[in-house]
């Protein structure tokens, strides 16, 4: 039996404590674009990996994100969570907050775990749970605070009596073999035009080397996350998404979206691909690639696109080289008109038995196809406050395949906007 070991950059001794960060500490006053958003969030475990059978999304997730509204509350809980060969978890809540009081706008994440068994027994822990808040104060300052709670922790059998400060390293070896790193009370505090953004985490593990437990170099878990920002919103909230194929019937998801990319609500990029995907009997395509970006200043800008490859429409119906979906929407102000563009086209655009339909098919063009249904290309839908693509539209005539007579198919499409709260 190999014998289990850890060895620690801390002093460690017995189990049982509770520990609170150092206090926060308010920053200048700055010139702070107003309204103040709130985001916020937490979740239990996740787990990544290279072997897909091991990876886990986060668990118990929930958040407050891309609002103004305050005296928000939103929370979600699971019973337990099994993480394969990573361990398990009890009961596994998280809690998300804006706050408004006489201290200012408050974002607050909750992470909170029972019954931590982790790495074959490696890391325990009867109880934990991190606290991360972020405010923005009448006077115009902000700061932020990570509280991390543990009750009986222990790494490799070995408890501490003084508390876990502060991103506490450690060494994780099995068999006197060193094999991954881990950080207690993990904490970072940061401060982007003048508000704070926070991130608590109470126990990370990187694996760094092969290990008789079977986990990939570069696995990563992370238990009891939280977060808390506050951030200017000059503009407002951009909001829309890029993906490749769809198809619905009366609002219910008949073949999901695929390569869905979405935009971040303030500020970010995105990119998903993949290398081919179908519509049984229906349609084929190649590479699909779907990218998405948006920022908050100097103006809140919003960009979707979306790309496919080698799309067949039952069998040459319809044949298309390359289709790029592509929208951008921005405006400088909440209370400043909205400005959309459009830089969708077309290469090698074919239509069996059409051959007036060409690369260069005007927007919202609509035709009939006996063997399929309604098509309308390069369909446009503008509003006050975005724009959407859709490249392909179809409405089908008649069952084909699993899909039913009615059936909507939307190939290449992006859509972008800004949103207010």
């Amino acid at each position: 039996m190999q014998k289990t070991s850890a060895v620690l950059i801390a002093t460690t001794v017995a189990a049982g404590f509770a520990l609170t960060a150092h206090p926060p500490t308010a920053s200048a006053a700055v010139a702070t674009p107003a309204p103040v958003g709130y985001s916020a969030y937490g979740y239990g475990t996740y787990v990544s990996s290279s072997v897909a059978a091991l990876n886990s999304g986060a668990t118990a997730y929930s958040s407050v994100s891309c609002t103004t509204t305050s005296n928000l509350t939103r929370s979600n809980q699971v019973a337990s969570v099994n993480l394969g060969k990573v361990g398990k978890v009890g009961t596994d809540y998280s809690q998300s907050r804006s706050i408004l009081d006489s201290s200012g706008r408050t974002s607050q994440g909750i992470s909170q775990i029972s019954g931590v068994n982790l790495l074959g027994g490696l890391v325990t822990a009867t109880s934990l749970k991190t606290t991360t808040r972020a405010t923005y104060t009448p006077a115009k300052t902000s700061y932020g605070s990570n509280t991390t709670a543990f009750v009986g922790i222990k790494v490799a059998g070995k408890g501490f009596a003084a508390g876990v400060g502060p991103n506490t390293r450690a060494t994780l070896s099995l068999g006197g073999k060193p094999f991954a790193s881990l950080v207690l009370n993990e904490q970072s505090r940061t401060t982007v035009n003048g508000l704070t953004q926070a991130v608590t985490t109470a126990i990370h593990v990187t694996v760094s080397a092969s290990n008789s437990l079977g986990l990939p170099i570069g696995t990563n878990v992370i238990v009891g996350r939280s977060y808390a920002a506050l951030k200017g919103t000059p503009a407002g909230f951009a909001t829309g998404s890029a993906y490749g194929t769809q198809a619905t019937l009366s609002a219910t998801v008949k073949s999901g979206p695929t390569a869905l990319a979405g935009v971040a609500c303030d500020g970010g990029n995105n990119t998903v691909s993949i290398g081919s995907s179908a519509i049984p009997s229906v349609l084929s395509v190649g590479a699909v690639k779907s990218t998405t970006s948006s920022v908050t200043t100097p103006k809140l800008t919003s960009s979707a696109t979306n790309q496919i490859t080698g799309l067949k429409v039952l069998g040459s119906l319809i044949g298309v080289q390359t289709i790029t979906a592509s929208t951008t929407t921005s405006r400088t102000s909440f209370t400043a008109p909205v400005s959309t563009t459009d830089g969708s086209k077309f290469v090698g655009l074919k239509i069996s038995g059409v051959p007036s339909i060409t690369d260069t098919v005007k927007p919202n063009t609509t035709i009939n196809l006996a063997n399929l249904g309604t098509v309308t290309l390069h369909k446009v839908t503008k509003t006050s406050s975005g724009i959407t693509v859709v490249m392909i539209s179809v409405v089908l005539n008649r069952a084909l395949g699993t899909l039913a007579k009615g059936t909507l198919i939307q190939i290449g499409v992006s859509n972008t906007g800004v949103q207010n709260r």
